[in-house]
C-alpha cells in the first residue's frame, strides 16, 4: 500500500518526545495517512523495526520508502503522556517540522481542530486535552499554503494599546494582506496567497497604523427587535444572493412588522360599519361552559382589553362564546364568539374584485414572487362606534364589545378585501396585486423585486398596516393561484386541479370499474363518442363476464382520463358565477369537486381527494361527512373566500347542522371554524353525486401513492341527472333520512320490546363466537363466527355480520339491541364495531345499551336510595320521579 502525505498544511504543536529527550515540533497533517519522524532526532539506543517499512507519496516528486517504525511516548502540556508508533524518514525530507502527526494519531485519540481557539483537542478516556496550535515553526513567521486565503494570528509589536489598522498591501510577490482593523491583544490578519507555492511571510513586514489616526464613523447598534424580526422570517427558499439585501430592507422597515406580544395597531384610513335588517336586538343566552375553561377565557378577554381589541359594553345585544382547540405553540385554545344569529340579520357587504385576466396580463415577465401576510388582518380594521354594540358578548366577569372587526361575522372577508384594495389602490399589478388576504409582490430581477418590495413597504407604512413576519415568504420562483401556475417560464394551468384524475389508479375489479365509468358518465355529453370509448369498460360490467383487464380496457381508461382533463371539460373559474362544492366521505377518505354552471351544465373547475387520518376513521358518519365539507372549503379557499357559494352533500342530516345549539358538539365547533364563509348546504341523492364518490372510493393503498391532497367518499356511484332537474324522493326516502346503523341509547327502558343481539364466547374454542338473536329469551337465530387461520375476530365479524340484512328481513325487524358489555367487545373496541356495521349493514340498526344493574342485597338497595334521594345531589325527588330515574340504571325485586 502507498501512504499519502500532505505538506501544504501549517498547523504545528509542541510536545516533549521521550526518545529524543527534548521538545519537538509536530506538523498536524489531516492529509497524511501515517505519522512520521526524522531520523537524526532519534537516540542511538532507541529500538526500532527496520522490517516494518511503508511506501510514501506526496513528500517528493517520486514515492519514497520509510526506514522502519518505532514507538515512543509524547508528553503534551507537561503532564499528558501518549504512546504512538511513528515511521522513520531521512533528514532531507522537506517538511517544516521535526515530525508529522497523521490520521492514525488523530483517529486513535479522537482529535479535532478548533479554528476559533486554535486548539488541537484530544478526547482521552478520562480527560479532554487541549493543545495550542502554532502557525509556524519559526518565530515571527507564518506559512501560507498555495492559492488560498487564511486568517492568522501575528505577533505584532506596538507600544500603544489602541486598535490598529492593517493597510491593504502586497507583502511579497503574489501575497497580499487585506485592509482590516485588529486588536493589539489578538491581532488576526487576513492574507491571500495567489501563487502556486507555499510562502513564508515575516510578520514584521506587515504595515500598521493606529486607529486614532483615522476618523471613525460608528454605525448604530442593531436593536434586539430587529434581531428578533430577522429570526422570525423564513429565508429557507430565498436565494443566497438575495438574503443580505432583503435583511437590510426588512431592518429598514422593521416598524411595518408586528411581533408576538406587541399590541396590534389599526389602519388609519378605513372604518367598517355593520348594517342590520331591523333594529330588534339579537340576544342569545350564553352556553354553559366547563369550570376548567373559565380561567383561560378570563385570560384571553383581559389580553384583548389590554390590546384595545374589545371594550366594556352596556349593549342590549349578546352572542355566546366558547373555546375551541387550535394548533398553536403559544396557546391551546381560541376564544370564539358564535355570531350565527347575528349573521342572519347582517346585510351582506358586496365588494367587486379585480378580474384575474387583468392581473395575468401584467405578470407574464415576473421571475420572483413574494407573498406578504397581514398580522390578524381583521383586527387591523376598526369598527364604527355606532356598530360596536352589535358585537357584544359576555363572560362571568362582565359584558364586552369589539372595537375592531371580529372573526365570525359574514361581512368580515369582504370588508377586509375592500380595505386592502383601498390601501393598495396606487400600486400597479406589475408591482403587486392582492390574492385573497395576501399581497403578492412580483419582480423581474433582484434589483427590480427589491424596488417593488420597498414600494409596497412604503404603502404599508403610510397606511399603518402590519405584516406577520412568520407568514411572509420572499423571492419564490413560482406561485399558484386561482387555477394558474405563474413562473419565469410563463403562465400554465394549475396541474394540481386534475392530479386526482391523472393519478386515478387502474381498476382491479368490476366494482371499481363501475365506479369510474359512473364518474365519467357525469361528463359524457362533453366527450365525443363516449359510448364507443367506454365500450371495453362496460363489457366488464355485464353479467356472467369474468373480470379480465386487457389492452383495450387500458386504452379506454387512459383516453377517458385524458378527456376529463381536457379544456372542453375542465374549466377556468368565472368569478362572476356561483361556485359549487360537492363532497362525499367514505370510511377511509373523502373527495370533492369544485364546479360552476356553464350554459345550464355543471362543469368542474378542480378535483381533490385525501385520506382520513387514523383518528378521523374512527369518527361517526356525520362527522366524516362534515370533515369532508370542512376540508374541501379550506382546500378551495382561493376560489371561495369572500364569495357566496353552494355546498352539496348526499348526507341529509348535515342540512340541519346550522340549527344545532349544543356548544360542546364537535360538529358545531367545526361549523364555527368555517363561519367566515358565506354558503348554503344542499342535499343531493347519493346516485347524483358521482364525482366526489369516485374520488373517495379509490383503494387506500392507491390513494397513498397519489402525491396530492387526497380524499375518499361514501355514496356516489351510478347515473347522472341534469343539474336543473329537481330532486325527486320516494315517500320512504322522505320519511327515513340518513342515519347511523349503530348508535347508543341513554336508557334501556324503551328497548324492552326490541329483539336482542348477543355475542357469546364458545366454551370449547377460543376462536369462536356465537351470534344470537333473542326474543324474550327465545332464540330466533344463531350463527357461529369462527376465525380462520391467521385471521382476526374483527375480520371474521366483517365477513359474517352482513348476513343480518337478510336474517332481519326474514324475522321482520329493522332494529336490534346490543349490550355495551357484550363479549364481542373483548375482541374489538366499540368504534371498530361501528365502522364494520356502518359498511356492511343496509336495512338494520343496532342500538347499544347499558344493561341494568340487578341488586339483591338490602343494604346496597338502601345505599342507592339514600344517594339518589337524601343527599344534596339527589335533590329529594318524589316517589314517582325517583323510581323513573332509578329504573333506567337498576333493577330489584318489588322495585316499584
Amino acid at each position: 500500500r502507498i501512504y499519502n502525505i500532505n505538506l501544504n498544511l501549517n498547523n504545528f504543536v509542541i510536545a516533549f518526545v521521550e526518545m529524543c529527550g527534548k521538545k519537538c515540533t509536530f506538523l498536524v497533517d489531516t492529509g497524511a495517512d501515517v505519522s512520521l519522524f526524522k531520523r537524526h532526532l532519534i537516540k542511538p539506543e532507541q529500538m526500532y523495526y527496520p522490517k516494518n517499512k511503508c511506501t510514501l507519496q506526496g513528500i517528493a516528486d517520486t514515492t519514497q520508502t520509510s526506514m522502519g517504525s518505532t514507538e515512543t511516548t509524547l508528553i503534551f502540556n507537561g503532564d499528558t503522556e501518549l504512546k504512538h508508533t511513528f515511521h522513520i524518514v531521512n533528514n532531507d525530507v522537506a517538511f517544516e517540522a521535526d515530525a508529522i502527526l497523521g490520521i492514525d494519531f488523530l483517529v486513535k485519540y479522537k482529535a479535532s481542530i478548533n479554528y476559533d481557539t486554535w486548539m488541537l483537542t484530544l478526547s482521552l478516556p478520562n480527560a479532554v486535552v487541549e493543545i495550542p496550535i502554532e502557525s509556524s515553526t519559526e518565530k515571527d513567521t507564518v506559512f501560507i499554503p498555495p492559492r488560498c486565503e487564511v486568517m492568522r494570528t501575528f505577533n505584532i509589536k506596538c507600544n500603544s494599546q489602541d486598535d490598529l489598522v492593517v493597510l491593504n498591501q502586497e507583502l511579497c510577490p503574489g501575497v497580499f494582506a487585506a485592509a482590516s482593523i485588529i486588536s493589539t491583544s489578538n491581532p488576526i490578519v487576513r492574507i491571500l496567497n495567489t501563487t502556486n507555492k507555499s510562502v513564508k511571510v515575516d510578520t514584521k513586514n506587515i504595515k500598521t497604523q493606529p486607529l486614532s489616526d483615522f476618523e471613525v464613523i460608528r454605525s448604530k447598534p442593531i436593536s434586539d427587535r430587529i434581531n428578533n424580526l430577522i429570526a422570525k422570517i423564513d429565508f429557507t427558499n430565498t436565494p443566497e444572493f438575495a438574503r443580505e439585501p432583503l435583511q437590510q430592507l426588512c431592518s429598514e422597515y422593521e416598524d411595518i412588522f408586528s411581533l408576538e406580544n406587541e399590541p396590534l395597531s389599526v389602519n388609519n384610513f378605513y372604518e367598517q360599519p355593520i348594517q342590520l335588517a331591523d333594529s330588534a336586538p339579537v340576544y342569545t343566552r350564553n352556553y354553559r361552559l366547563p369550570e376548567s375553561q373559565k380561567e383561560e377565557i378570563d385570560s384571553q378577554v383581559q389580553k384583548m382589553l389590554d390590546d384595545g381589541i374589545i371594550e366594556n359594553s352596556v349593549s342590549e345585544y349578546n352572542s355566546p362564546i366558547l373555546l375551541v382547540p387550535k394548533k398553536s405553540k403559544s396557546s391551546k385554545w381560541r376564544l370564539v364568539v358564535d355570531f350565527r344569529n347575528l349573521n342572519k340579520k347582517v346585510i351582506a357587504d358586496k365588494f367587486p374584485l379585480p378580474r384575474i385576466e387583468e392581473i395575468l396580463d401584467h405578470i407574464g415577465r415576473a421571475k420572483f414572487f413574494s407573498t406578504l401576510d397581514l398580522m390578524s388582518g381583521f383586527y387591523q380594521i376598526p369598527l364604527e362606534k355606532s356598530s360596536r354594540k352589535y358585537t357584544a358578548f359576555s363572560t362571568n366577569k362582565g359584558h364586552y364589545q369589539y372595537c375592531r372587526l371580529p372573526f365570525g361575522l359574514n361581512i368580515s372577508p369582504n370588508s377586509f378585501q375592500r380595505m386592502m384594495t383601498i390601501a393598495m389602490a396606487g400600486l400597479k399589478p406589475d408591482i403587486a396585486f392582492l390574492y385573497i388576504d395576501d399581497i403578492i409582490v412580483v419582480g423581474c430581477s433582484l434589483k427590480h423585486h427589491l424596488k417593488n418590495l420597498k414600494c409596497v413597504f412604503d404603502t404599508l407604512r403610510h397606511k399603518n398596516l402590519k405584516l406577520n413576519p412568520e407568514k411572509c415568504k420572499f423571492f419564490h420562483t413560482e406561485v399558484t393561484f386561482l387555477g394558474h401556475q405563474v413562473s419565469a417560464e410563463g403562465i400554465k394551468p394549475d396541474s394540481s386541479k386534475y392530479d386526482s384524475i391523472k393519478n386515478y389508479p387502474t381498476p382491479k375489479n368490476a366494482d371499481e370499474t363501475r365506479r369510474f365509468v359512473a364518474f365519467c358518465n357525469y361528463y359524457r355529453r362533453f366527450v365525443p363518442n363516449f359510448a364507443k370509448i367506454a365500450l371495453p369498460l362496460n363489457k366488464l360490467l355485464r353479467k356472467n363476464v369474468n373480470f379480465e383487464w386487457k389492452e383495450s380496457q387500458q386504452q379506454a381508461f387512459d383516453k377517458l382520463k385524458a378527456m376529463l382533463m381536457s379544456p372542453t371539460i375542465l374549466q377556468y373559474p368565472n368569478f362572476d358565477k356561483t361556485f359549487i362544492v360537492s363532497t362525499d366521505a367514505s370510511n377511509l377518505a373523502c373527495g370533492a369537486v369544485l364546479s360552476q354552471t356553464f350554459d345550464n351544465k355543471d362543469l368542474p373547475i378542480a378535483f381533490a381527494s385525501r385520506t382520513f387520518t387514523p383518528g378521523e376513521r374512527n369518527k361517526s358518519v356525520i362527522e366524516k361527512e362534515l370533515s369532508a365539507i370542512h376540508w374541501a372549503i379550506k382546500h378551495f379557499r382561493p376560489y371561495l373566500y369572500g364569495r357566496k357559494f353552494i355546498v352539496r352533500t348526499d348526507h341529509r342530516p348535515l342540512t340541519y347542522l346550522f340549527a344545532m345549539k349544543n356548544p360542546s358538539s364537535k360538529l358545531t365547533r367545526m361549523r364555527l371554524d368555517i363561519e367566515e364563509y358565506d354558503f348554503t348546504v344542499e342535499y343531493v341523492k347519493g346516485k347524483n353525486n358521482n364525482g366526489p364518490d369516485a374520488l373517495s372510493r379509490i383503494d387506500l393503498e392507491d390513494l397513498k401513492r397519489i402525491n396530492i391532497c387526497q380524499v375518499k367518499t361514501r355514496s356516489m356511484t351510478t347515473a347522472l341527472r341534469d343539474n336543473n332537474e329537481p330532486i325527486e324522493m320516494s315517500d320512504a326516502e322522505k320519511q327515513q333520512p340518513d342515519q347511523l346503523h349503530v348508535y347508543e341509547a341513554s336508557t334501556s327502558e324503551s328497548l324492552r320490546n326490541v329483539l336482542e343481539l348477543k355475542f357469546i364466547a364458545s366454551s370449547c374454542a377460543n376462536n369462536e363466537l356465537r351470534m344470537i338473536i333473542e326474543k324474550n329469551k327465545n332464540v330466533l337465530f344463531e350463527r357461529i363466527i369462527k376465525q380462520n387461520a391467521s385471521e382476526s375476530m374483527e375480520s371474521a365479524l366483517e365477513r359474517e355480520i352482513q348476513d343480518l340484512n337478510n336474517i332481519c328481513s326474514e324475522i321482520q325487524t329493522e332494529t336490534l339491541k346490543l349490550s355495551a358489555e357484550s363479549q364481542i367487545f373483548n375482541y374489538l373496541n366499540i368504534n371498530a364495531f361501528k365502522i364494520i356495521c356502518e359498511e356492511k349493514l343496509r336495512n338494520v340498526s343496532i342500538i347499544l345499551f347499558k344493561p341494568l344493574i340487578t341488586l339483591t342485597d338490602k343494604d346496597t338497595i338502601e345505599k342507592v336510595l339514600h344517594n339518589y334521594h337524601n343527599t344534596p345531589i339527589g335533590g329529594h325527588l318524589g316517589q314517582y320521579r325517583l323510581y323513573k330515574k332509578l329504573k333506567t340504571m337498576y333493577l330489584w325485586k318489588n322495585m316499584k
